[in-house]
């Protein structure tokens, strides 16, 4: 359940430990992770996308 105690300590401990990984990194390898992240997100939504849609995955 998105709405649950249970799922909100996880999406807090998952920013504790992105922010933990992240520590000390230069500026370009965030970038590189945010470009990295978007990619994700991006495919994410396309996959969910399809599925509603009763679509083949075109990739």
């Amino acid at each position: 359940n998105w709405t649950s105690q249970e799922f909100q300590q996880y999406v807090e401990w998952l920013a504790t430990t992105l922010d933990e990984l992240v520590e000390g990194k230069s500026e370009s390898e965030l970038e590189d992770l945010k470009e990295l992240f978007l990619k994700i997100a991006k495919y994410e939504y396309l996959f969910w996308e399809m599925a509603v849609k009763e679509e083949e995955w075109p990739v």
